[in-house]
């Protein structure tokens, strides 16, 4: 059996709070970048067994959709996207993004669409994967 492993990273976005935000981030082991010269950071996936983004606290051991965690620090007008692509080994691609505002409100896309889109231009279609 094959291991998943993703890369995954944020734009660069605005926060209420960098010192609230940094501290809730030490939680999930994210790492935060800061773009020189301005107040605008970036999320990157490190974790060390997947690159994804985390789906649990490491303090409260409990899972969480981590764009909601993000949600409430960004601020007004701002907006999260998440992006997160990644293989086992060549069985199958995956691929998606979630965009989220401060209110929680989010947007998502899927790699897996493309078959949708896929049927429109042909009547055979195959997965990508084995």
């Amino acid at each position: 059996m094959a291991n998943y492993y993703a890369s995954a990273r944020t734009n660069y976005f605005e926060l209420k709070n960098m010192d609230a935000f940094k501290e809730e981030m030490s939680n999930y082991g994210v790492e935060v970048s800061e773009k020189h010269g301005t107040e605008m950071v970036c999320l990157l996936g490190n974790d060390p067994d997947s690159g994804c983004f985390p789906s649990y606290n490491c303090e409260t051991d409990e899972e969480v959709d981590f764009p909601q965690v993000v949600a409430p620090f960004l601020k007004n007008g701002w907006v999260a996207i998440f992006m997160e692509a990644g293989a086992e080994k060549l069985r199958y691609v995956h691929g998606h993004a979630v965009a989220i505002n401060n209110e929680g409100e989010e947007r998502f896309i899927n790699l897996t669409e493309i078959y949708d889109l896929a049927a429109e231009l042909g009547e055979y279609v195959t997965e990508a994967q084995y």
